[in-house]
């Protein structure tokens, strides 16, 4: 009998250890087409306002994010460039905050995730109040463009626990898919 249960107790954790796998597999090919998808699609366009437009909306639907917002950093201030809000069809594109040293420091770090609550020291909740929308964290990626403007993109992600750690790597490649795009654009 006891043999029997120590199988039942190998072929369970088998079962868990292959199905973990399975979702690992499943994601990463998720990733890949998100990939795929952005990058045909912004290389079809000749306007950097439509790659950004075309990268947000990819982003946010395929990683089920609620917002997706590009700004660009102006002398003190912060300008949104292009917006995606998968819940409503409001645009927020040229809205402006006071650039902060509290969020320009965070920028100078590389990405970061800001705690909603932390949002209104950074001067973000200038953009949205993150108390309505019951925000979790906010993912920031900073980019530099060829002619040394510089912006950053911010994603709310989708409240599932651990969810920036899952979507950092493919966030970071997206991004700089959408930068050259825009740096190839600027040549034309």
């Amino acid at each position: 009998m006891d043999n029997r249960d120590e199988l039942i107790q190998q072929l369970q954790e088998t079962v868990r250890l292959l199905t973990l796998e399975n979702d690992q597999l499943a994601e990463r090919a998720e990733d890949t087409l998100l990939l795929g998808l952005l990058g045909e699609k912004i290389n079809t366009t000749s306007q950097e306002d439509q790659v950004l437009e075309i990268a947000l909306e990819q982003i946010a639907l395929l990683k089920d994010f609620p917002i997706g917002i590009c700004c660009m950093l102006e002398p003190d201030q912060v300008l949104v460039k292009k917006s995606f809000l998968s819940f409503s069809q409001e645009q927020w594109d040229g809205r402006s905050i006071a650039s902060s040293p509290q969020l320009l420091d965070a920028l100078a770090h590389g990405p970061s995730l800001v705690e909603p609550g932390a949002c209104q020291e950074m001067g973000l909740d200038g953009l949205f109040d993150p108390a309505a929308l019951d925000l979790t964290p906010v993912l920031l990626i900073p980019f530099w463009l060829q002619d040394e403007k510089a912006g950053f993109f911010l994603f709310v992600g989708p409240g599932v626990e651990g969810w920036m750690d899952n979507s950092l790597p493919l966030l970071e490649r997206a991004v700089e898919m959408v930068v050259m795009r825009i740096d190839n654009l600027s040549l034309l």
